[in-house]
Formats: structure tokens, C-alpha cells, sequence
């Protein structure tokens, strides 16, 4: 593409995205050529093509772009009301088939898929939450329970609190889970004193943390991946 403004029904029918699809398969298609199809037709001087190109230049790539929620957010020549919702509904069913995907995991078998149930929503929050995962001795989910909602900055933490939970449900193995929602995933200090003084309180009464995770802007942060605990 690299700025040509040149119509879609002007290309060979190998470089058109629908007929390469058709041909190749979706697989074959770049996120432009994606792209392109959802907003279907271009404005007077830019194709689809050049308009999705436009797009994922403005936010810098499809991670950005997918999580818009409103049609005032787009902002681009090309992007009226119509295909906003398109594009709108096609970014929130991939985001509802990634929740369903996780909505009935039982059993925790590696961080990431704990981390996947959580991205959208913890990543969507404005103020930071604070989720402890119980689990049993053979990694079954007991509960998943949300302990703080506190501001953008942060919530005081009640470690006492948390151990009496964990003793409740009779959990074996813990995750914790919190989101930074002005921030990178990459967990402060102060993060990482207060993971391992609640791993050394639960440990002592036979409680082992198995993970914690940290959620910001759709990506996450593993402690035990990164051998932080």
C-alpha cells in the first residue's frame, strides 16, 4: 500500500483482500488487508487499505486499536459512525470468544491462562483491584475473589486479611492478581516486599503462593515466570 491511492477494485484480483482470501485463505491476509475488510469501502482519494493502514499507524498496531469502545474515539478521515460500529463489534467479539475461552477453567495448569481471563477487564479498570485465587492441593480453582477496589494509585493492603481468606477456603496453593491502570505490568518494589511478606506469612501455615500476576494495558507480568518468588 505504503500510501497509494489507488481504488481496491483497480488491483489485480490476487491483491484484493476478499478475492486473496478466498484464494489463499484469511490466513494469507495482512492486518491491513483485515482491516480493510471490515471497513469495506473507502472515502474520495483513500481505499480501505489505505484507510485501515492509517489506522494502525494512529495507534501504533492492532493491541491500541482493538481496545476502543467508543465511535469518538476513532477520529480518522474515512471512519464515520457506521464502520466505527463495525469495527467496534468485531474488537468486542474477539474479546468476548477470548472470555469464553477461560470462563470455565478449572483447573491451573500455567499462569498465562489466569492471566488471559483477567486481561480484559483488570486492564479496562480505572483504580486497581486486588484478586486472590484459592486453590486446592492438586491445582483445582476453589474460589476467585476480588479483596480490594482502591483508587488509580493503589489500596492498603491487609495481609492478615488474605491469610484468613486463604485459611477459609482451605487452599493449598494461591495466585494473586492485581492491576497497575496508569502503569506497565512490571511490578514496582513495593510490589515485589509485599508478595514475598504475604508468601513467607502464608508458607509458615502451609499455604504456597503459586503465582503473581500484574495486569496493565492489555499485557501481563508473572513473578514465578520471571523467578521473582
Amino acid at each position: 500500500m505504503n500510501g497509494s491511492r489507488q481504488r481496491i477494485k483497480d488491483l489485480p484480483l490476487y491483491q484484493r483482500p476478499r478475492e486473496k482470501a478466498i484464494r489463499y485463505g484469511i490466513n494469507a491476509l495482512t492486518n491491513v488487508e483485515l482491516l480493510a475488510i471490515l471497513i469495506n469501502s473507502g472515502t474520495r482519494g483513500e481505499s480501505a487499505l489505505v484507510i485501515a493502514e492509517n489506522l494502525l499507524i494512529k495507534y501504533q498496531g492492532l493491541t491500541k486499536l482493538a481496545n476502543l469502545t467508543e465511535i469518538s474515539e476513532f477520529g480518522l478521515k474515512g471512519i464515520k459512525s457506521i464502520k466505527a460500529v463495525t469495527l467496534l463489534a468485531a474488537f468486542k467479539l474477539s474479546e468476548r470468544i477470548q472470555k469464553e475461552n477461560y470462563s470455565t477453567l478449572e483447573y491451573l495448569q500455567n499462569s498465562s491462562e489466569l492471566a488471559n481471563k483477567y486481561l480484559h477487564d483488570f486492564s479496562a479498570a480505572k483504580n486497581e483491584m486486588f484478586l486472590v485465587v484459592s486453590l486446592n492441593k492438586h491445582l483445582k480453582i476453589i474460589r476467585e475473589q476480588v479483596l480490594y477496589v482502591g483508587t488509580k494509585h493503589g489500596f492498603n493492603l491487609d495481609v492478615k486479611e488474605i491469610v484468613s481468606v486463604l485459611e477459609k477456603q482451605a487452599a493449598k496453593y494461591y495466585v494473586m492478581v492485581h492491576n497497575h491502570p496508569s502503569g506497565t505490568a512490571y511490578p514496582s518494589h513495593e510490589d515485589l516486599v509485599a508478595t514475598r511478606k504475604i508468601r513467607d506469612l502464608t508458607s509458615i501455615r502451609g499455604i504456597f503462593l503459586y503465582d503473581h500476576l500484574i495486569i496493565a494495558n492489555y499485557s501481563y507480568f508473572s513473578m514465578k515466570d520471571n523467578e521473582l518468588i
